[in-house]
């Protein structure tokens, strides 16, 4: 009886190591770790960063990170993460929006809203990555990126071609329906 216990012991110990490794191995060359890329967080009155991390995965980086409130606020807060990718030299090598998860922040002592997104590049040692966050759901066409990766409950947004509704998100449709002034219209095609 002990022996097979132990075993099982093994075996789950095994397990738990092979995934934790495999985790890990998964997102990358860790850029702010290694020196090669530095991080500005620009500073606003309601919302703070943390747990950011850019990786290098190929031809692509993964940009990752958490956006909670500092204060709490009796409205909504929603809105994205305007990512912009300097080069050493200073010029701005690319401007793009992500939409945070889950879109409303949520109050002071939750967990907040994450973020993640892989974008095209291959950054050079002494580039830095400014985050800041705008309190507004639109994110201009051109800076949408069509294949950020949105949690499969999340709402995808792709231009032009609207909401995509899953039963996990209906109320952030309403919300986002009365942000943009379209409850009427939605009420109007339902009754």
């Amino acid at each position: 009886m002990y022996a097979s216990f132990k075993g099982l012991l093994i075996i789950a110990a095994l397990i738990v190591t092979i995934t934790i490794f495999a985790g890990c191995a998964v997102k990358g060359l860790d850029l702010i770790d290694s020196g090669k890329v530095s991080v500005e967080r620009v500073k606003d009155k309601y919302i703070s960063f943390s747990y950011v991390h850019v990786y290098q995965q190929g031809e692509n980086i993964c940009v990752t990170g958490r956006v909670r409130r500092r204060k709490h606020l009796p409205k909504l807060i929603k809105g994205h993460v305007d990512l912009l990718i300097i080069s050493p030299t200073g010029s701005v090598l690319k401007k793009v929006g992500v939409y945070p998860y889950p879109r409303t922040i949520p109050g002071k002592r939750t967990r907040g809203s994450y973020f993640e997104i892989h974008i095209p590049a291959i950054l050079s040692k002494g580039s830095k990555v400014r985050f800041k966050y705008h309190n507004t759901l639109e994110i201009p066409q051109e800076e949408l990126l069509l294949y950020e990766r949105i949690p499969s409950s999340e709402p995808k947004i792709k231009p032009d071609k609207g909401i995509y509704l899953s039963p996990f998100n209906v109320v952030d449709y309403i919300r986002t329906s009365i942000y943009k002034g379209q409850l009427l219209k939605v009420a109007q095609k339902s009754s």
